[in-house]
């Protein structure tokens, strides 16, 4: 008998390594790269998170993490951080009369890492900002009322595509692009 225990001790500690490694590995896929979108803010030390994934199901985690966010989502973004400043100051260029979602589309050729981190409003919006900073007047009503509600905005009934530079056009297609490649539409 005692033989027996000799050989079955070490199996039955690997057997127990095995299932904590695979419990590991099923909280680190379900929490990184499962079919959870969404995201979980976190403001404090010792906060504790309460949530619904996608499919229904309730989820409640206590985080460590000060001044911190964990997305997860459709978007290519999973498992990257960005502090809650990075978050106001996001939202912040829509909210803000005198911001510019993408500050530099009028001069500077665009890449993903511009629009990564865009929602698909965000990208939506942005991609009409190439024609508002040139005055084109827009008929649609959401358009319309986000651009002129813009301290830098000026109508210009006079507009045509010619006013658009060649690093506008190619930024206008470019977020185009984007925004379908990543499933990222928005309609108003």
């Amino acid at each position: 008998m005692e033989k027996a225990n000799k050989v079955l001790k070490p199996i039955v500690i690997v057997l127990g390594v095995l299932i904590i490694a695979m419990i590991a590995l099923t909280v680190v896929v379900k929490v990184v790269g499962g079919k959870n979108k969404g995201t979980v803010s976190v403001e404090s030390s010792g906060e504790t998170e309460q949530g619904e994934t996608e499919d229904g199901e309730d989820t409640q985690s206590k985080w460590s993490f000060d001044d911190v966010s964990i997305t997860s989502g459709s978007n290519g973004t999973s498992g990257e951080t960005e502090t809650e400043t990075e978050t106001e100051e996001k939202k912040s260029a829509m909210d803000d009369p005198a911001a510019y979602i993408l500050e530099n589309s009028q001069t500077t050729a665009l890449t993903d890492a511009d629009l990564k981190d865009l929602t698909a409003e965000e990208l939506y919006y942005a991609k009409y900002e190439i024609y508002a900073r040139n005055g084109y007047v827009f008929e649609d009503a959401a358009l319309n009322t986000y651009f002129t509600g813009k301290s830098w905005y000026t109508a210009n009934a006079d507009f045509t595509p010619d006013l658009l530079t060649d690093v506008e056009k190619t930024n206008f297609a470019y977020i185009e692009t984007y925004a379908t490649d990543n499933n990222l539409t928005y309609t108003p």
